[in-house]
């Protein structure tokens, strides 16, 4: 009896939740008893019987679309199966170079291959924006000069972040041009932090001390442009 992975994920998947109860067992039956390699043999008067279920097949192949390339009308290929199951596809592994080898007589290995690929660069596509939420990009040296700096102003970004306060490329300029002119940019991150304020602040300023202890969480929108930077 073969075993395989299965992704207990499916449950929160909104498009699985959506499914009716007849659907959501006829999609786990698919992926029970499709072959190693993801393709499921049709047969239409036995799924039935075994699901005890008559089914509007037209309607189940619009609804599976995605998920499913149909090779032939009886051979159906579960696409995201064998990523699911084995990763990356390596053929001088003997179970994969399996895989591959009924992926090729069947036609669906060179789909197979643009859709892993497209994956790939998507995945790349969201480091990038990752990268590019800390605008590492328009630091300048004044700043990177500094040991730390840009571990401590990731910090910075990702804090904003978590109290769902935006940085915006204009707010992001106004506080660098800020942190530019303070002796310490770094000390000026951290107090921020540490305080939770939303914006950025000069350290040892007598005012600072006096909002702290009345107000640890500061609009910075209700501060003088002055003690504040944009936030």
């Amino acid at each position: 009896m073969s075993k395989r992975f299965t992704g207990t994920e499916k449950w929160d998947d909104p498009w699985f939740f959506e499914l009716s109860n007849e659907n959501k067992l006829l999609w786990i039956y698919l992926l029970d008893k499709c072959n190693h390699a993801g393709i499921f043999q049709f047969n239409q008067k036995m799924t039935e019987f075994i699901l005890n279920n008559k089914y509007d097949w037209d309607e189940i192949k619009n609804i599976f679309n995605s998920r499913i390339v149909y090779l032939t009308k009886d051979k159906w290929f579960i696409q995201k199966f064998v990523d699911f199951q084995y990763g990356e596809l390596n053929p001088e592994n003997r179970a994969h170079n399996s895989v591959i080898s009924i992926l090729k007589k069947e036609g669906a290995y060179k789909g197979l291959i643009r859709s892993l690929e497209g994956r790939k660069d998507k995945d790349k596509d969201k480091a990038l924006n990752k990268h590019s939420i800390y605008y590492l990009d328009i630091l300048p040296k004044e700043l990177t000069k500094f040991s730390d700096f840009v571990v401590v102003w990731k910090r910075w970004v990702n804090f904003r972040v978590e109290i769902k306060k935006k940085m915006p490329k204009t707010t992001v300029k106004s506080q660098i041009n800020f942190l530019i002119k303070q002796p310490d940019p770094i000390g000026c991150i951290e107090q921020s932090i540490m305080n939770g304020w939303q914006g950025l602040f000069k350290l040892n300023d007598k005012r600072e001390k006096k909002v702290a202890e009345e107000l640890p969480m500061i609009d910075v929108s209700e501060e003088s442009p002055e003690q504040w930077e944009d936030g």
